[in-house]
């Protein structure tokens, strides 16, 4: 799978930007029409106020006038007491008159008001440049959800942004993993071929010249060495072959493995909290990442090193915590720590960390974490799942 092109990135950037200016000039435009009616209604009602009507009359009118448009507005005298009314939230349409408001309503009146008055939403009415009242009016009922379209377009955008860009890199990463696993297929391949052969002149040396025994047998153990690489590469390039493994054992043939690399025994104190069961895993491949963890250790030594490992069962969990004494690991690499490339070696590849996260993570469904580290301690656990209970 590949990660999306460009160009459609592009081109849904281009459509969600299009859908806010759309929906943000038709938001604009029926702006413009409702402050029109109001200021129309407005002119009507100054009109209105200025007649000789009797009270009663002259409010229901008002309201007559009022009901003729669909925005919300409230008519106070020039001291900014109600007069007139339409459509207030929480008032019922059959009270015109202020005598016949409960103090609630009277304050929601009183809200309606400020917040108009806040948003800018007043209209003097005037007689002859004498004000003799106010209109303070909201926005339909329709129209304030209208408002709320470019948000909502702006937080699609954010989401449909947010979701291409992960799914960008999740794709990203998968081609990575793919082309990755391809050429370790390859690579193991390619080393069968010559490994094989090279066994077989090692067979025929010792044969036609037993002499030469002692250097046989140290060839014979870097063949196995890198036999053992070329099978890691391999499993990489396949589905891992599970079965129940004993964590002890395990553990104790990376550390000779690792001992055999090195050429020197190596100080680790291993111990168990009993009863540890077994583990479901590709044997192949736990060791190499056990190896990876053992040498990530060894490396960050300061004078001799001391590595200590301690494995605990919680639930369906088998944990191995690995520490060391070491010299730490820089806070400014621990959120990049098991990315590919991420050393503070001069001659390292930056790789360990990463093999031991695709092994146990995406390969075992298990987790890796770097729990601690300064000066003088690290610790890291690795979690994988124990194997099945045999009925």
């Amino acid at each position: 799978m590949r990660p999306l092109p460009a160009r459609v990135l592009l081109l849904l950037g281009l459509l969600t930007t299009a859908a806010i200016g759309v929906s943000a000039g038709l938001l604009y435009v029926v702006e413009r029409d409702v402050q029109n009616n109001v200021r129309v209604t407005a002119t009507l009602i100054s009109a209105l106020l200025t007649t000789t009507l009797e009270s009663e009359e002259l409010t229901q009118l008002l309201q007559e006038a009022l009901h003729a448009t669909d925005v919300p507005m409230v008519i106070t005298d020039p001291e900014g007491e109600p007069t007139a009314w339409k459509g207030v939230e929480g008032i019922p349409p059959d009270r015109v008159l202020p005598r016949d408001l409960t103090p609630e309503e009277h304050r929601r009146l009183d809200r309606f008001i400020q917040r108009a008055a806040k948003d800018n939403h007043v209209f003097p009415l005037r007689f002859q440049r004498t004000l003799i009242g106010r209109l303070y009016y909201g926005w339909p009922r329709g129209v304030r959800w209208l408002r709320w379209i470019p948000v909502w377009m702006f937080a699609l955008a954010l989401l449909t942004t947010g979701g291409v860009i992960y799914t960008t890199r999740q794709l990203t990463h998968a081609y990575a993993q793919e082309l990755w696993a391809l050429f370790a297929k390859g690579l193991a391949h390619q080393m069968g071929t010559p490994l094989s052969s090279l066994l077989g002149w090692v067979e025929r040396l010792r044969e036609e010249h037993p002499e030469t025994e002692r250097i046989l047998q140290e060839m014979e153990q870097d063949l196995g060495e890198l036999r053992e690489i070329s099978l890691r590469f391999s499993r990489i390039g396949r589905a891992p072959e599970f079965q129940p493994l004993q964590v002890e054992p395990l553990i104790q043939e990376s550390i000779r493995y690792f001992q055999r690399k090195l050429g020197t025994t190596l100080p680790v104190r291993l111990s168990l909290f009993q009863p540890i069961p077994p583990v479901m895993g590709d044997p192949v491949l736990l060791r190499w990442a056990l190896e990876n963890m053992l040498k990530n250790a060894y490396e960050a030594r300061q004078g001799e090193p001391h590595i200590a490992l301690h494995v605990e069962a919680e639930g369906p969990w088998v944990h191995i915590h690995v520490t060391d004494h070491g010299k730490g690991i820089d806070p400014r690499l621990r959120a990049r720590l098991f990315e590919p490339h991420t050393t503070t070696k001069r001659k390292g590849w930056g790789m360990g960390l990463w093999v031991l996260k695709r092994i146990v993570e995406d390969m075992h469904r298990g987790r890796v974490i770097l729990e601690t580290s300064r000066p003088g301690y690290t610790h890291f656990v690795v979690s994988l799942r124990a194997a099945p209970l045999s009925s």
